[in-house]
């Protein structure tokens, strides 16, 4: 059973948050640690994972988020793995994450005061 918009809603947020709380304030740190990076391509995999699950009327409501580059890591995590940069990455932990954590808790918020 295809789980709900909410549900998935609400799994981007929680994936979002754990790779926030985890990024190092700098990118050394990033580098030198294989398992955090491990447990971020996880998350940003995961994260993927559940926005491809959000209905597609939502995602078309919601233009700024950005949809389809969260779905095509996914796959590039998934598909692509030895072939993955660091420096894309390190963009979507230290810059993305925290664009789009406001943006999903707002569509969170609107979707479940429905």
């Amino acid at each position: 059973m295809k789980r709900q918009t909410p549900e998935r809603l609400q799994d981007m947020l929680d994936f979002a948050e754990k790779i926030q709380h985890r990024t190092p304030r700098d990118r050394k740190a990033f580098e030198a640690d294989e398992v955090l990076q491990t447990a971020l391509l996880h998350w940003i995999e995961n994260l993927g994972e559940a926005a491809n699950g959000v209905d597609r009327e939502i995602q078309r409501k919601h233009p700024g988020v950005p949809w389809r580059q969260m779905i095509a890591m996914r796959n590039r995590i998934t598909h692509g793995y030895f072939d993955l940069d660091l420096n894309t990455v390190w963009n979507v932990v230290d810059r993305e994450i925290p664009k789009l954590l406001p943006q999903i808790r707002a569509i969170l918020a609107s979707v479940e005061g429905e």
